[in-house]
């Protein structure tokens, strides 16, 4: 589906859900503004779908095999009022979440969670920034051999308040890939964290741990 900027979308309740459609490899979602409905990382340039101060998510994917882009979601009026929610509940999932603006979350910015054992999504070039809370956080542990793969790659983050600006539950392995992302240094240590520890605090401390089980590479904190 393709959305324009007519106007700001904004109401009471979640805002939008894509639940309950009959989706595979074969048959999926794609939620897109077009050219000159796109933000272009300038906020109010496109598509805004504003939370306000509604205390329950702004945009929440349940289906699988659906990607999300070129939005602005932000702001919310309570910490579980999570902009971009991925909650999967079948294994055979897949998601991109990818070039959208996230912004002013009273929740996470940015949120994997769920009841799947198996949990794959890419969460790529996306802006998140001044969120009340993290501003990418992979909520469910990921376990190992389940075929799972969550990739973090190229995201800018900033100022997100919520004790760290990524977070995984668990530390990143194959199954959690952090490439290339730029996080700009605040008031919060440490930036980057696994299960409550940390993984980095600014750009001279960063447990890379096991470099070939990490994947946490080429990630710029500043």
């Amino acid at each position: 589906g393709v959305v324009y900027k007519d106007s700001v979308y904004t109401g009471a309740g979640i805002l939008l859900e894509i639940e309950g459609s009959v989706t595979d490899t074969a048959r999926t979602i794609t939620l897109t503004a077009d050219g000159p409905n796109r933000h272009h990382g300038v906020s109010g340039a496109g598509v805004v779908v504003d939370n306000a101060a509604n205390l329950t998510r702004a945009l929440v994917i349940g289906d699988q095999h659906v990607t999300v882009e070129w939005l602005e979601v932000r702001n919310g009026g309570g910490s579980g009022a999570h902009c971009i929610d991925y909650v999967p509940s079948n294994a055979a999932n897949q998601s991109a979440i990818r070039n959208n603006l996230v912004r002013n979350c009273a929740g996470q910015g940015i949120r994997v969670t769920g009841s799947s054992t198996v949990f794959r999504a890419d969460i790529t070039n996306n802006i998140v920034y001044r969120g009340a809370r993290e501003g990418i956080a992979v909520d469910s542990p990921l376990g190992t051999g389940t075929g799972s793969l969550v990739r973090i790659l190229n995201n800018t983050l900033f100022r997100n308040s919520g004790s760290t600006e990524i977070s995984t539950a668990e530390r990143p392995n194959p199954y959690v890939v952090l490439r290339n992302n730029i996080v700009v240094d605040d008031t919060e240590a440490p930036d980057l964290t696994w299960n409550s520890a940390a993984l980095c605090t600014s750009a001279t401390n960063c447990d890379w741990g096991n470099a070939a089980k990490m994947k946490l590479v080429t990630n710029l904190v500043l």
